[in-house]
């Protein structure tokens, strides 16, 4: 019997941390699906506020931002479980924070890890990878963000809505 207890403990002192990462990964991954708040993203995001504080604001990019004659929509496609956004998404709320006018009204949609929801949103609007930021002008999309930015977001943010007519 003591073999046999032994064995058991072994087993389970190596699967146990495996299980409990697999039920840890399986919640992140659901937290975010559909529609959500900019508030919301906040406690999604495990590094939110280190991202946050860590990224400069070009402020070159950002008074180029505010000096858009233009008013904009961005929608952002985005997956609590992905790196990518867990590092653009912080970084995008502090360069909206640094505007002194608003000229984005932002909607977020979360995409779960299969980039699979029922609506339809990532076929409807052509998501292959997370994040995507899509820049709209009058409800024609004059240009995409995907994964990372070229340069950075301001700057990223800043060319495609200088483009628009």
């Amino acid at each position: 019997m003591n073999r046999l207890t032994a064995l058991i403990f072994v087993i389970l002192t190596i699967l146990l941390p495996f299980g409990n990462s697999c039920q840890k990964a399986e919640k992140t991954e659901d937290m975010a699906r559909g529609w959500v708040t900019a508030k919301d993203l906040q406690s999604y995001f495990a590094t939110w506020d280190a991202e946050t504080s860590d990224y400069e604001v070009n402020p070159y990019f950002a008074e180029k931002l505010d000096s858009l004659d233009a008013s904009f929509t961005l929608r952002v496609f985005l997956g609590t479980w992905c790196p990518d956004s867990e590092r653009e998404l912080p970084r995008f709320m502090k360069i909206m924070h640094t505007l002194e006018k608003t000229k984005f009204n932002v909607f977020f949609y979360g995409l779960d890890r299969k980039q699979a929801d029922k609506s339809g949103m990532r076929e409807k609007f052509d998501i292959q990878l997370v994040p995507t930021f899509i820049v709209y002008k009058d409800d024609t999309e004059i240009g995409r963000i995907v994964e990372s930015p070229e340069f950075s977001l301001e700057e990223d943010l800043f060319m495609i809505c200088s483009r628009a007519k």
